[in-house]
Formats: structure tokens, C-alpha cells, sequence
């Protein structure tokens, strides 16, 4: 009775009650009815090893895709940085999502706003807290700095892809460390290679 109470209030899972047991009845041998309709942990632990060994890990190169950039299923063993077409002044650069906080907006706030406004509704991010990461600053060009601005200041956060997809329209590319150094201007490579995880 008090075996039974200490075996319902243990710890203890039902494959190490069954280790257990096996193992306290030690030479006994088994009866053939209990054999032939009980696996022994021996049985399942082999199973398991079996299994194991015989595991084979998906690809991480995907020859396919791995020259299509708004493609996710591309470079799987790098990490890739989201970047869209954006008009800045008369010219259009490649920049991670970015925009301007609005009146009362939190930071982490802003950057969600900013990813559903360039990329859709459609995908689903898990920003890792609420601080940016780093930020990158430049000046305006002058005929717009004797207006009184006199450049920005913009805030990056860590985002880590769950599911969905970017909207259609929007010009958009996932590049690694080395395609990132060739596409985005010097400047602000130099600013978010401070930030970017390694591979």
C-alpha cells in the first residue's frame, strides 16, 4: 500500500515507474504472456537509439532558390536581413522597413506599424524586446538643413521571421551579410554591420 501511494505521488514518468519496477525484479523471468504483450524499456530505449541513428537533418542549402532574394526558402544556413525599395529624397535606395514615430508611439510600437505598412498585415515577426538594437544617423543635405533639420537619427530592432508573406507590391529582397554589403550605400552598411548577427 505505501509503495503504491509513493509510486501515484512521485515524480517519477511511467517509463521510469516501468524502468524501475524492471529493474528491482532484477533475474526474474518474465512470463511468456507478460513478454509477449509488454515492450521492456530495453526494447524502447533501443527503438529510440534506432531512430536516432537513422534521423537524417533537412538540407540548409536549397540550390533552387537560393538565387531568388524575396525568397525565404533561400540561404537557410545565414541569417537574412529584410530590406525594401524606398524612396529617399529624388532617389530610391534599398533600406531595412523604416518610417517616422508618431506622436505618443513607443518605439517597439513604431516598428511594428513600420513592418505592416511596407510589408502587409500578412506577416507575423517576433521582435526580441522592446529596446532597439542600434541605430544609424546621417545628415539632411544642406538646402534642407537651413530649414532647421539637420539629419535623422533612425532606431533598428531584432526581429525574428514566424509566418506569412509580404505583400506583392512591395519591392522587397532578403539578403545575407555579403549580398547586404553590395546592395545598401556604404554608410549604411557601415551602421548595420555593427548590429547584425553573425552566421
Amino acid at each position: 500500500m505505501l509503495r503504491q501511494l509513493e509510486f501515484e505521488n512521485s515524480k517519477l514518468s511511467d517509463f521510469d515507474i516501468q524502468k524501475k519496477m524492471e529493474a528491482t525484479k532484477g533475474k526474474e523471468a518474465f512470463t511468456s504472456e507478460i513478454i509477449s504483450t509488454s515492450q521492456t524499456v530495453q526494447d524502447l530505449e533501443d527503438s529510440w537509439e534506432e531512430a536516432l541513428t537513422n534521423f537524417k537533418f533537412a538540407p540548409r542549402i536549397n540550390a533552387k532558390e537560393d538565387d531568388i532574394v524575396v525568397s525565404l526558402n533561400r540561404k537557410l544556413d545565414k541569417n537574412l536581413v529584410l530590406l525594401v525599395e524606398q524612396k529617399v529624397g529624388n532617389s530610391n535606395f534599398w533600406l531595412p522597413p523604416q518610417g517616422i514615430r508618431k506622436h505618443r508611439e513607443t518605439m517597439i510600437q513604431t516598428a511594428y506599424r513600420t513592418l505592416q505598412e511596407f510589408c502587409g498585415n500578412n506577416i507575423r515577426v517576433k521582435f526580441y524586446g522592446n529596446a532597439p538594437i542600434g541605430f544609424y544617423q546621417y545628415k539632411y543635405p544642406k538646402h534642407i538643413q537651413k530649414n532647421g533639420r539637420n539629419g535623422a537619427k533612425i532606431f533598428y530592432f531584432l526581429a525574428k521571421y514566424i509566418s506569412g508573406d509580404i505583400s506583392c507590391n512591395i519591392k522587397h529582397c532578403w539578403l545575407d551579410r555579403n549580398e547586404l554589403k553590395e546592395l545598401v550605400h556604404p554608410d549604411i552598411h557601415k551602421g548595420l554591420s555593427k548590429f547584425l548577427l553573425p552566421d
